[in-house]
């Protein structure tokens, strides 16, 4: 009884086959050219992903970076490129352009893990520009958009140097005093300590107050001024 059911299922199995041939043959066709067309697609992203890559670990200039960049959009190298454009561009003191690489790199890559370091390359440009208030609100937005970056306590420096420029001696003292207390054992600390000095000493000149002779008298004095303040 089994077998005869078999068969039974096996007749209505061809009979249907004969009578709707052309439909699964269509949709047989379709289906291989779906597949073909996967596999294709597959292998150009991974052939341009291959390419891209090659070309970037030879691209010396902007010029050739920004091409990678343009010609292969969706490739992890196009990323890569774009910054890099950006940085050789600055090295060549060009921070107008640097800073446009930059912020296209931001606007095409807002998540991206070196979306930090192009907003810090957009305050170093403004800082190349002496454009001091611009470049003090781009490393502010390091601090705000990325809290937990390692970039924090060199845009804090940054900042206060920034406001040393616009002699805002007040201020620039409280960014550097803020780097000493929460990054003790950072070599910024070492910097922001040495800048406070300067200032401290500065400002007791303009007061007309003399600072003792001896190296160490002196030292034990700016220390302690920073101290204080």
């Amino acid at each position: 009884m089994r077998h005869d059911r078999l068969v039974d299922i096996a007749s209505t199995t061809a009979s249907s086959f004969s009578r709707h041939r052309k439909l699964y043959l269509t949709i047989l066709v379709l289906v291989l050219i779906a597949a073909g067309v996967v596999s294709m697609v597959f292998y150009r992203q991974t052939s341009s992903r291959e390419e891209a890559a090659v070309l970037l670990s030879r691209a010396a200039t902007p010029e050739a970076l920004r091409e990678i960049y343009q010609r292969y959009p969706d490739t992890p190298s196009a990323s890569l490129a774009l910054i890099s454009a950006a940085n050789i561009l600055y090295r060549e003191e060009k921070p107008e352009e640097a800073a446009d690489s930059y912020r296209l790199f931001l606007k095409k890559y807002p998540r991206h893990q070196l979306a930090p370091f192009a907003r810090m390359g957009i305050g170093y440009c403004r800082e190349s520009a002496e454009d001091w208030p611009a470049a003090v609100d781009s490393y502010r937005l390091v601090i705000d958009n990325y809290p937990d970056s390692s970039l924090i306590p060199e845009a804090r420096l940054n900042i206060g140097r920034c406001l040393v420029r616009l002699t805002r001696i007040p201020e620039a003292l409280g960014i550097y005093r803020q780097i000493i207390q929460e990054y003790p054992q950072s070599g910024y600390t070492v910097i922001a300590r040495e800048e406070m000095v300067a200032l401290i000493s500065a400002e007791k000149k303009k007061e007309g107050k003399a600072e003792p002779e001896s190296g160490e008298e002196n030292s034990n004095f700016t220390l302690d001024a920073v101290e204080a303040n």
